[in-house]
């Protein structure tokens, strides 16, 4: 009996080892993931993700030779297996999304710096291409070069990575590259995803991935500590597109505790920075919800700014304000003009709106909101340059 509690007791003590190992695996990984996918090369904000959102097609140009092309051909491939795009290897460069430039030592260009480097080029919020440089007597950065062009663009020291600026490259892509690639192509982050919800999904995957969280089971507690520290850095950043996400945190309760006039204060930094989001919600904050005083008037404001900027729901809540008399003057016409803005920008719920609206309206009426509605640009006006 003695020996049966002996060797129980064994069992157990060493039971949370392996667990706990996981955990810090976990850790590990989501912290990278962070580093590598939120932020740049200088440790600034990204803001959002951003990533390939199509297959690569492939072009190598300049003095290729057969070692170094080969070379980035396959790991090229291993990182689009990883990240589950499709590979084509094409032979113009108007064809390509992705292009090698090699040079040899002699023939650098004078704005070339460096052994290597890679540049990665957007429309909007979506990586459209990238461009990897290196010196033919340098194919050991290339591990480092096709991660940045992959869209992981940090600099992780202290990191047993391809991207920790004190590697040299020649091992190829670490278990931590591989972990962060698989991540930032899962199918539910995409470019436009922003900072705290990718990282939030990425703590999920994670977990699954890693035998951290059962099936079916809440992430909510896990890495507690990391996730409060990466809200408290973005609390300290002074980017409007940054303080709408901390703004959305506090509102929603997502990642923090919920507050709402907590949310109401980074809104108000961000709008004040002409962030037409930002004047959104605050509008629509200010119209009385979860429980923030509510102020008519400066709602119509802000919603008539950010509709100015081109903000399509901007301009429907405005028309409701404007049909309902609340913080000004009720106007059947400006209503119908704005519930018709945002008609043309998408708004769903805007036709119908505005046709109910139009029934009570005589032949004369009805002429005016027609041309007050022309008179509201769809596209807000360019700024001069």
């Amino acid at each position: 009996m003695r020996n049966l509690l002996f060797a129980l007791s064994l069992v157990l003590m060493a039971a949370p080892l392996p667990a706990r190992a996981e955990m810090a695996r976990f850790e590990a990984a989501l912290a990278f993931f962070a580093e590598a996918a939120l932020f740049d090369s200088n440790g600034q904000l990204n803001g959002n993700v951003l990533r390939f959102e199509s297959g690569l097609r492939v072009h190598f140009s300049g003095a290729v030779n057969e070692t170094i092309r080969a070379r980035a051909e396959r790991l090229t491939r291993e990182a689009a297996e990883i990240a589950g795009l499709q590979v084509e290897i094409v032979d113009g460069a108007a064809r390509a999304n992705v292009i090698f430039a090699f040079f040899e030592p002699s023939t650098v260009p004078p704005v070339f710096r460096g052994n290597c480097g890679s540049q990665t080029y957007r429309t909007g919020a979506v990586q459209t291409s990238a461009v990897v440089q290196a010196r033919t007597d340098h194919g050991h950065c290339l591990p480092h070069e096709i991660l940045h062009a992959f869209g992981l663009s940090g600099h992780p020291a202290d990191r047993r990575s391809a991207l920790n600026p004190a590697n040299d490259g020649s091992g190829g892509f670490s278990e931590l590259d591989r972990l962060a690639l698989r991540t930032l192509y899962r199918a539910d982050i995409q470019s436009s995803t922003f900072h705290l919800p990718a990282l939030e999904k990425a703590r999920r995957f994670l977990a699954q991935d890693l035998g951290v969280l059962p099936p079916g089971g809440s992430a909510a507690d896990l890495a507690r500590p990391f996730m409060d520290a990466q809200v408290e850095r973005l609390r300290a950043s002074g980017d409007s597109f940054v303080q709408m996400q901390v703004g959305h945190a506090y509102w929603h309760g997502h990642y923090v505790a919920k507050n709402p006039p907590e949310a109401v204060r980074f809104w108000r930094l961000a709008a004040a920075q002409k962030s037409r989001e930002a004047m959104f919600e605050l509008g629509v904050a200010l119209t009385g919800r979860e429980g923030i005083a509510h102020d008519f008037a400066a709602a119509r404001a802000l919603l008539g700014e950010a509709s100015a900027l081109g903000h399509g729901r901007a301009a429907f809540i405005l028309g409701v304000l404007w049909r309902e008399g609340a913080g000004g003057p009720e106007n059947a016409v400006e209503a119908f003009a704005y519930f018709d803005l945002a008609h043309r920008r998408g708004v769903a719920a805007a036709p119908s709106s505005r046709d109910r609206l139009a029934e009570g309206f005589d032949a004369a009426t009805r002429a005016r909101a027609m041309a007050r509605a022309g008179e509201l640009p769809t596209e807000p006006p360019r700024p001069a340059q």
